[in-house]
């Protein structure tokens, strides 16, 4: 049966696209072994403050996804006091989605991607390190 759904998923992409991001039908553990990803090198703490609906931070989480990242997803839809712990910790920002890796602000979807592109983000997520971050100044 399970073979079965899985060879079915794969004919239809984004049938299984959608199971999998909304029904969580099949674990990372397939992913990581289906790509070839070393999810267990990947012990950094990682948190991040959403909304639901919120196109960038569905695109985060997106991409720590694919990544294979364990992530802690805050969500603070119409939750005035976790907004407002969520901008103290982000150097007084308030817009979503607010990434932290092992503690340090990361920033919002744009910069992940950032970090991404420089091949920064494996990095911290592999090593547990912290890089140097642009001056938000």
């Amino acid at each position: 049966m399970y073979r079965q759904t899985l060879v079915k998923n794969f004919a239809h992409p984004l049938t299984f696209y959608l199971n999998f991001l909304y029904k969580g039908r099949l674990d990372m553990q397939f992913f990581d072994f289906l790509l070839g990803r070393p999810s267990d090198q990947l012990k950094s703490n990682v948190e991040i403050y959403t909304w639901q609906t919120c196109p960038y931070c569905i695109r985060a989480k997106l991409l720590l996804r694919w990544k294979g990242v364990k992530f802690t997803d805050y969500k603070i839809d119409g939750d005035g006091a976790a907004r407002v712990r969520m901008a103290n910790r982000a150097n007084g920002r308030r817009t979503v989605p607010q990434i932290f890796i092992n503690d340090q602000h990361i920033g919002g979807c744009d910069e992940l991607y950032a970090l991404d592109r420089e091949g920064k983000l494996d990095l911290m997520l592999s090593e547990g390190g912290k890089i140097g971050m642009r001056d938000e100044g």
